[in-house]
């Protein structure tokens, strides 16, 4: 049996009011299942930025910032579909009993797994490039995990569920300087202690982050430091800018 895939991203995902999303701007290999996950991020990362700019609640430069953030990721995931496709398909059968052999050991090392899962599957959910607050701090550009937390009636929920699409300040200490100016817009702060989350934020030198609608964190402050100040586009409560 032979099986062929095209390998394709587009070089402009946006012309006008025309945008490109999942299978129209890049086509895949289905090595590492992932065609789909990255149609939904692709929306994930354009549905609030359209729905700020068809409110008139943000200018259209925003959505520029769409291919500049799911472009490199996208490639990147494909780049490891067609790597682990190749050692799938390894048609050599002295290769092939060679793989399956340095494998099965590597798969019973303690951490291994682990280590192989994170340069060949899924790249970390990080955009280098895009709408997010200038400076180096290491947390700007990370998608924030999804621990559970307790809501407001106490009730355990997963974090997606009490951000609810919003952008939001969280925090692991003293409310952070700086954010006054963010809460003047209606944007709720959340102070955090569910300690997988405290100990992510914390290897990314972070005691406050902004975190926009899609989940990613806007802006990042170290304990002590203050919150850069608010895009002029940023919204009151309604998930997008404003």
């Amino acid at each position: 049996m032979v099986y062929s895939h095209h390998v394709r991203v587009a070089d402009r995902w946006r012309v006008g009011r025309v945008f490109l999303a999942g299978d129209a701007a890049h086509a895949m290999p289905p090595w590492i299942g992932q065609g789909m996950s990255a149609g939904v991020r692709d929306a994930a990362n354009l549905c609030w930025k359209l729905a700020a700019v068809l409110r008139g609640q943000a200018p259209e430069s925003l959505l520029d910032s769409y291919q500049a953030e799911r472009k490199p990721h996208v490639t990147e995931v494909t780049r490891r579909a067609c790597f682990v496709g190749r050692i799938i398909t390894e048609s050599n059968r002295v290769i092939a009993a060679v793989r399956n052999h340095v494998f099965r050991a590597l798969t019973r090392m303690p951490g291994v797994n682990a280590v192989l899962v994170k340069t060949t599957w899924i790249p970390d959910a990080r955009y280098e490039d895009g709408f997010f607050a200038a400076g180096n701090q290491p947390a700007v550009g990370w998608q924030i995990p999804q621990p559970w937390v307790a809501d407001g009636t106490g009730a355990i929920v997963g974090l997606d569920d009490v951000l609810d699409g919003q952008w939001a300040i969280l925090h692991t200490g003293e409310p952070p300087a700086g954010e006054q100016a963010w809460t003047e817009l209606g944007i709720p702060t959340i102070r955090i202690t569910e300690p997988t989350l405290i100990r992510w934020l914390q290897r990314k030198k972070a005691a406050a982050v902004v975190v926009r609608p899609d989940g990613f964190i806007y802006a990042a402050s170290q304990s002590g430091q203050p919150l850069p100040a608010p895009p002029a586009i940023t919204s009151i409560r309604t998930g997008v800018p404003a």
